[in-house]
């Protein structure tokens, strides 16, 4: 059970640090 839960958090994490990095590089390409 909380492997699974780390295991959603760490994707999710990722997933949204993924985002963000993407946002910067659009914005810096965007500039």
């Amino acid at each position: 059970m909380a492997a699974e839960v780390i295991g959603i958090g760490s994707m999710a994490l990722g997933v949204a640090f993924a985002d963000v990095i993407r946002h910067i590089v659009i914005a810096l390409i965007a500039r």
